[in-house]
C-alpha cells in the first residue's frame, strides 16, 4: 500500500550498467539486491488503470521469465527498454490531453498531476537512454 492507503506502482530509471547488474542478481536468485537508481517515481493505481488499455500495444519484457510481452505486468515486474519509453510518453501525453475520458471528476485533478509528473520522468529517461523497471502492486 502506498500513501493514504492507495495502491501504487513504482517505476525506476536505470543506466544500462545498473540494469544489467539487476538482471544478473535476479538470475542468481539474489532478490534482495537493490540497484543504484537514476530516478524513481510512484504512481497511483488509479492512474495506471486509466492507461492500461493503451499500454497493451507497447512492447515490454516480463522480468520473471524474461519473455517479451505487451503492456505492464500489473502484479509483477516489467522491463521497458530505452527505445520504448517514447511510446509510453505518447500514451501518457494522450491521456493528459483527454483526461475527461480517462478519469472521474473527483480523481481527475490528482491523475492529471501524476500523469504530468510521469511524463517528465519519462522524458528524462528518453534523454538519457535509460531502462525503466515497473514494480506492480
Amino acid at each position: 500500500m502506498g500513501i493514504n492507503g492507495m495502491l501504487n506502482h513504482t517505476f525506476l530509471l536505470l543506466t544500462r550498467q545498473n540494469f544489467e547488474s539487476l538482471v544478473e542478481n535476479y538470475r542468481k536468485a539474489n532478490f534482495y539486491y537493490e540497484p543504484e537508481v537514476f530516478k524513481k517515481i510512484s504512481i497511483s493505481d488509479d492512474t495506471i488503470l486509466s492507461t492500461v488499455k493503451l499500454l497493451k500495444n507497447i512492447k515490454t519484457r516480463n522480468y520473471k521469465d524474461e519473455q517479451d510481452c505487451r503492456g505492464l505486468e500489473y502484479y509483477g515486474i516489467t522491463i521497458i527498454y530505452p527505445e520504448n519509453l517514447t511510446e509510453f510518453k505518447k500514451v501518457f501525453t494522450y491521456v493528459n490531453e483527454n483526461i475527461k475520458e480517462y478519469s472521474t471528476f473527483c480523481r481527475r485533478k490528482r491523475i492529471k498531476k501524476e500523469v504530468e509528473l510521469f511524463t517528465l520522468f519519462l522524458q528524462e529517461g528518453i534523454e538519457n537512454k535509460l531502462y525503466m523497471v515497473h514494480n506492480g502492486i
